[in-house]
């Protein structure tokens, strides 16, 4: 693959080895042995295209790409870029100075970076390392911020230490002894609070009416030069811990935040240099509905409403036990008066039969026994039958079938009695 190739820069590392960047072809290797060795980049879509060579300290390979920079790790590549801290991702070529930092130039300009910093996500697994970067453009005294790459060498340090970048309008010579001293430290200022037609600044005591639905919190870090390589972070404590990433907007855009208490902070970073801590404390109103004393009064009439409604239950469960109560009374007492009408039935139709049996029996037992009575009186006073017209024996015979007749209407009258005793009638 490296017959057609183009090289483009050339690197002989600690141990001697020659590495070379090509145009389409990634890396080629040539031991001290001049056996070749190939590496395919394979980081983009497409390129193969390698603009520059580095060796850190620990002796890894870093190659500049129009994405970003790689590292060569166990003959694997791994890309850093833009997400993981760098200005600008297309490196034409990388020059370490003598204070620690790697210098890298391309089309917007030249970025500074720690060499720690590159050892250090290197070796990081967890993704959480950056590279603090720090760009230098036209802001900083370059007559163009474009620098010329492609072709070898694209940079290159002096005796002196001072370094020079070709640009589209002449050499960009650096001094890093004069950058060398720490940067200053940073600050970010919120600047005011808005929604609708309404802006406050933060001297105020700021308390949003209910029915907002958008705020918008504003805030700045001064940097006259370059305000777009400023990063910012902020949070609303009451939402969480975690600080939400807006990279250089300077505003934090709010919707539908329920009422209560807030405090806004945000912080802001350039070139690895971090801000300190602004906030601001608010207040969103709630309509009369979301305060407390509604919900106390709602949850009052609730209850209130609960026990009526258990009261009315149970009113209405007593008035059911005592209507079956009542009912239960009334049928004991309905059975109990058809028993006595029943009763009292029986004890007319016993009296009327009775009083039929002693009146008709009284009749008709006095019949026969009058009869009786009157033939006795007749043996005792008479001594001639004759005159009576029946002799003796006629009158004994008549005697004795009224005593008869009589034995019958007894006889009739005991079974009559037995029957009402039994609950018969006669």
């Amino acid at each position: 693959p490296f017959e057609n190739a183009e090289f483009i820069s050339i690197l002989e590392d600690r141990n001697g080895d020659m590495w070379f960047s090509t145009t389409s072809a990634g890396i080629l290797k040539l031991d001290r042995d001049d056996n070749p060795t190939g590496y395919s980049i394979r980081h983009g879509p497409s390129s193969e295209m390698v603009l520059s060579l580095y060796e850190d300290p620990e002796g890894s390979i870093w190659a500049g790409t129009n994405e970003g920079l790689l590292v060569l790790q166990e003959d694997q590549f791994r890309l850093f870029n833009r997400s993981h801290g760098l200005q600008f991702n297309g490196i034409f070529r990388m020059i370490e100075d003598s204070y620690g930092y790697l210098w890298a130039s391309g089309n917007f300009g030249i970025q500074r970076m720690r060499v720690d910093d590159l050892l250090a996500v290197k070796h990081d697994e967890t993704g959480e390392k950056r590279l603090n970067a720090r760009l230098f453009d036209t802001s900083d005294g370059m007559a163009n911020h474009e620098t010329n790459g492609g072709v070898f060498p694209a940079g290159w340090q002096m005796n002196n230490g001072e370094i020079w970048f070709p640009t589209m309008q002449g050499i960009a010579i650096i001094n890093p002894s004069l950058l060398a001293e720490a940067e200053g430290d940073m600050e970010v200022h919120i600047s005011s609070i808005r929604f609708g037609n309404n802006e406050f600044s933060v001297s105020d005591h700021v308390s949003i009416p209910p029915g907002v639905h958008n705020l918008e919190i504003h805030y700045v870090s001064f940097d006259y030069k370059k305000p777009h390589t400023i990063n910012y972070r902020y949070r609303l404590r009451e939402l969480g811990d975690e600080w939400q990433s807006v990279e250089n907007r300077n505003v934090a855009y709010f919707t539908a935040l329920n009422p209560g208490s807030y405090t806004f902070e945000v912080t802001a970073e350039q070139f690895g240099v971090e801000s300190g801590v602004a906030s601001i404390s608010f207040e969103v109103e709630p309509f009369f509905y979301q305060t407390r004393w509604f919900t106390a009064l709602l949850l009052t009439g609730l209850f209130l409403a609960g026990y009526f409604v258990h009261l009315f239950y149970s009113k209405s469960q007593q008035g059911k036990e005592l209507k079956r109560e009542v009912d239960e009374k009334t049928t004991e007492i309905q059975e109990r008066n058809q028993m006595l009408e029943s009763l009292l039935k029986d004890l007319e139709n016993q009296n009327n039969v009775l009083k039929d049996v002693a009146w008709v029996q009284s009749h008709e037992l006095r019949g026969p026994l009058s009869k009786i009575l009157g033939m006795v009186d007749v043996v005792k006073n008479y001594e001639n039958f004759d005159s009576i017209g029946m002799d003796k024996d006629q009158l004994l015979d008549e005697i004795d079938s009224s005593a008869k007749n009589l034995d019958r209407i007894i006889r009739k009258l005991i079974a009559d009695i037995d029957a009402i005793d039994k609950g018969g009638e006669a």
